[in-house]
């Protein structure tokens, strides 16, 4: 399942020494996998980088911001 979300602060706020001064998009995609997985994607203003979070899996990435070129 795919839908727009608002970033939100405290997705902001985890990400911005990864994309210090870069401004973000309004919106940003979340997507729904099996049982508990949930990824969000935040693009950047210019659509050339994204921060990835991952929640529900049983990893040390869980809840972890990554910023990856697109």
């Amino acid at each position: 399942m795919r839908s727009p979300l608002p970033l939100s602060f405290a997705f902001c706020a985890l990400a911005l020494p990864a994309v210090a001064g870069e401004p973000m998009a309004a919106y940003g995609e979340s997507y729904q996998g099996p049982k508990t997985l949930t990824v969000e994607v935040a693009p950047t203003a210019k659509g050339d980088h994204v921060l990835i979070k991952s929640h529900g899996v049983n990893h040390p990435w869980d809840g972890k911001v990554f910023l990856a070129e697109v």
